[in-house]
């Protein structure tokens, strides 16, 4: 099946759309109980989209006990969306 070992932060953004003007990614795969995105990282270990988007985003591996509440990206070089 193509795309089965693609990396996960490939993954994570075929499956997001981005909505315009609003900086909100909708997730259209699969959700935990709770309704957050949840995928196998590279190492086949389950987390949530926010875990793996802010370590991608960031370069660096967050703390296990911490939580990505929400995520801040530069959307162009004038504005922030959060």
């Amino acid at each position: 099946m193509p795309g089965l070992h693609a990396p996960a932060i490939v993954r994570l953004l075929r499956r997001v759309d981005r909505i315009p003007d609003s900086g909100c990614w909708v997730w259209g795969g699969f959700t935990n109980p709770e309704g957050y995105c949840v995928l196998s990282n590279d190492e086949g270990v389950l987390v949530r989209g926010h875990r793996l988007a802010y370590e991608f985003l960031l370069s660096t591996e967050m703390d296990p006990s911490r939580a990505v509440a929400r995520l801040a990206i530069r959307v162009n070089d004038t504005q922030e969306r959060s």
